[in-house]
């Protein structure tokens, strides 16, 4: 098992190949299994952020491996994400936490008001989070 810097290490250095999928799958069951898993949510949210056009999946299996986490380290994560460069894929995140109508609802639709009316943020991923944001 590698340890949380290597696979941290891998987050940081990955880049998109023809072998893409397949790497993000390995690095997320990595991050499945690993015992300080939540530790490592803010890498992964960060190289979403670092590729905003690349397709992880639907969500993808990194995004499966911290959702795991909704408990234990992910929400904060996702917000403080969203504040600092939200994506597509971190937008549509968020809009499954509202439509989890839990506890967090709220704090998200907000989220999603905000992303969509900021100036800074691409204007795809603002019209995405103004749509998720009206269905409510």
């Amino acid at each position: 098992m590698r340890t949380k810097k290597e696979i941290a290490r891998s987050l940081q250095d990955f880049v998109f190949t023809k072998e893409a999928e397949a790497d993000l799958q390995v690095l997320a069951e990595e991050i499945s299994t690993h015992p300080k898993k939540n530790e490592l949510i803010e890498d992964v949210l960060k190289l979403f952020e670092r590729f905003p056009y690349e397709d992880f999946g639907a969500p993808g299996p990194l995004a499966h491996a911290v959702e795991e986490h909704y408990k234990k380290g992910y929400v904060d994560r996702l917000a403080e994400s969203l504040e600092r460069q939200p994506t597509s894929l971190t937008i549509w995140l968020a809009n499954r936490i509202v439509n989890a109508g839990d506890k967090n609802h709220m704090r998200f639709l907000k989220l999603l008001v905000q992303v969509s009316q900021r100036r800074d943020v691409d204007r795809q991923v603002a019209k995405q989070a103004k749509e998720f944001a009206s269905i409510r």
